[in-house]
């Protein structure tokens, strides 16, 4: 029972949090964009997805310290 209720509490900021999120990509397409590639052209990185992968990072952070957060932009694991 208790996986479950982390599961639905996990979810649950997720979808909260992704709506605030969106917010910030809708903003970012009014903004010049400098951009990045990590492996191949096809792999490109923008400043906006930088941003948004920390903020999601740190916001998950405060609300589940224990959990362990792989970052794709920074390619490295994040202990809570």
């Amino acid at each position: 029972m208790w996986c479950l209720l982390t599961f639905s509490h996990v979810y649950f900021e997720f979808i909260t949090l992704s709506l605030f999120f969106s917010q910030v990509i809708r903003d970012a397409f009014q903004e010049e964009k400098r951009i990045e590639i990590k492996e191949s052209i096809a792999d490109l990185v923008t400043e906006t997805d930088k941003k948004v992968e920390q903020m999601i990072i740190s916001k998950f952070k405060s609300h589940f310290p224990d959990h362990r957060y792989f970052r794709t932009f920074f390619s490295n694991i994040i202990y809570g």
